[in-house]
């Protein structure tokens, strides 16, 4: 039963995609090329609002991992029927990792510094130490310098904003945004090492600053490791051929009673549906004359679109 789901859920998103494809083309076959940009800007719209349509209607169906995981992935660029429109889509988890910017005690008051919540102090070190950071110390003073709204360094130039008046200051609300601090500490003390770090692993980036559930069934194998969770072997994913283990564990590799306080913890558990669950979608669509590209995030307890970016 939940193999029909899964594959009813593959077969019918391909299906909307491509009469998003077809509906998207007939509003711009008057001649892409020579349209204003504030038409771009409405056709984008159009294809956000479809996109939109598409996902409030395959995840009505989505009640377990299982049809969530077949929901989840890359899907394969449709094209209408003369080739000259092209959309791609792309959706993967958020509950994969800790939202970064929930990781500051914001209740505190007036004048009171926003410090890190005690319970990340482990998934720090444990990254400070599997990748020998030089200075962790330095690096996590820059990284909360950003995520509070103060401009008062905790160190000497670790706020950014003080520097570059456009540099988002209270959230970390990207990827593109986390490897500008990143870069900013590297500068500094000269640390390859940091740049090795796969940060997606440990944070999802939004613009929340709630925290949220971790889904087991998507954690990566370094984040349960940072957060100090025993991992069952038995139910390991392990390559017949080249004999390696997946970087991504499963909810059954830490069902153990002594990981119990860890999960209460850090609310770590499977998809149920009974939750608020976001996902990031990554959608392109291009023509013989342009291409444009947006990235947003979707809620499938609300079957609402949160946020949008403009890439």
């Amino acid at each position: 039963m939940k193999k029909g789901i899964a594959l009813f859920i593959t077969i019918g998103i391909l299906s909307l995609i491509s009469l998003i494809v077809m509906n998207s083309f007939s509003l711009i076959d008057r001649g892409f090329r020579h349209i204003s940009k504030v038409e771009r800007i409405n056709q984008t719209r159009v294809v956000i609002s479809d996109v939109e349509n598409i996902l409030r209607i395959i995840t009505k169906h989505i009640k377990d991992s299982d049809t969530l995981s077949a929901f989840l992935g890359a899907y394969p660029p449709i094209a209408d029927e003369d080739g000259r429109f092209l959309l791609s889509m792309e959706l993967n988890s958020l509950q994969r990792a800790i939202n970064i910017n929930s990781i500051i005690d914001r209740n505190v008051s007036d004048g009171e510094v926003m410090e890190l919540k005690p319970k990340y102090f482990p998934l720090f070190n444990y990254i400070f130490n599997q990748y020998q950071i030089k200075d962790g110390e330095l690096l996590l003073n820059y990284i909360l310098d950003t995520l509070d709204s103060d401009i008062v360094e905790r160190d000497v130039g670790t706020e950014i904003r003080l520097n570059r008046y456009n540099f988002i200051n209270g959230k970390i609300v990207d990827i593109d945004q986390f490897r500008e601090i990143v870069r900013a500490y590297q500068n500094r003390v000269d640390d390859r090492e940091v740049m090795k770090v796969p940060w997606e692993e440990f944070f999802s980036f939004s613009s929340s600053d709630k925290e949220t559930i971790i889904d087991c069934n998507f954690m990566s194998r370094n984040l349960a490791n940072g957060l100090e969770l025993a991992i069952d072997e038995t139910f390991s994913d392990v390559d017949s051929e080249e004999g390696t283990i997946s970087d991504y564990i499963t909810c059954d590799m830490i069902e153990s009673s002594e990981n119990e306080t860890e999960k209460e913890i850090y609310h770590i558990k499977p998809y149920d549906g009974n939750s608020s669950y976001l996902i990031e979608g990554v959608v392109s669509y291009s023509t013989n004359a342009v291409s444009e590209k947006f990235r947003l995030i979707y809620d499938l307890k609300s079957k609402k679109i949160t946020s949008i970016e403009l890439e």
